[in-house]
């Protein structure tokens, strides 16, 4: 998979995002990616939508590009969301609104503690790519 125009990834040792802000075109270099599944549908006759599981690193919209060059179509990603990252799914999260209560918002993260420390203790001498699962089923 090619990586985006406006990734913070670096090449030559400046970000990507500064280059492409500067009206600069760089050759962007392929890497591998992790898919751990990948789900597409046709809603229409023009709006196609894919869930997509993956490892981290992994640019979605770069990802959308490559399916519709194999599909020889063009591609426009209109919404993106994320349901899950490390240990914690879109059920973790508070709306915008309850954002603004102090109490809602310190009962959402005592909500997730465990999750974070368990994520933190398994993960902490790993790179981000290396980092477990901790949503599955441990074997103690």
């Amino acid at each position: 998979m090619s990586r985006g125009r406006f990734s913070a990834l670096r090449q030559q040792g400046k970000r990507l995002y500064d280059l492409a802000r500067q009206g600069k075109t760089v050759e962007r270099s392929a890497r591998p990616i992790r898919i751990e599944h990948l789900r597409g549908a046709m809603l229409d006759a023009s709006t196609f939508e894919i869930e997509v599981e993956c490892g981290a690193g992994t640019y979605v919209r770069s990802l959308v590009v490559d399916i519709a060059a194999a599909m020889n179509a063009p591609a426009h990603m209109y919404r993106l969301e994320r349901l899950a990252c490390g240990p914690f799914t879109i059920a973790d999260t508070i709306s915008y609104e309850a954002c603004s209560s102090a109490a809602a918002v310190i009962d959402a993260i005592e909500c997730n503690r465990a999750k974070f420390d368990k994520y933190s203790r398994e993960s902490a001498h790993l790179q981000p790519r290396e980092r477990p699962n901790v949503n599955a089923p441990s074997e103690s």
